[in-house]
């Protein structure tokens, strides 16, 4: 289990420096400030997304007698919580982006 979650975790690390690389010219357009929001927001939104689908599914599933309705609602919760989290996310990065005059 371990060796998934350590493949996981350095997939997402890979993934996230790729972007920061690749998107250089642009981030140094962007102020202090707002990289900082930007940084406090993304941690945020992955402590709320993780703290979401673990906790509240989990409560929520527990209503659910059927394992096969209790899987499939795990599924749609978690796609539910991470397209509205998206849409906070979309909102702060077109926000940075209006304000630093890249758009």
């Amino acid at each position: 289990m371990f060796g998934g979650l350590g493949f996981a975790v350095f997939l997402f690390i890979s993934v996230v420096l790729y972007l920061l690389v690749k998107n250089k010219d642009e981030i140094k357009k962007v102020s202090n400030r707002n990289k900082l929001f930007v940084a406090v927001t993304f941690v945020g939104l992955l402590i709320v997304s993780g703290l979401t689908i673990y906790y509240a599914g989990n409560w929520l599933a527990g209503f659910i007698g059927n394992g096969t309705l209790k899987f499939f609602f795990q599924i749609i919760w978690m796609l539910i919580v991470i397209a509205l989290l998206n849409i906070i996310w979309e909102t702060v990065l077109n926000r940075v982006k209006r304000d630093s005059g890249i758009v």
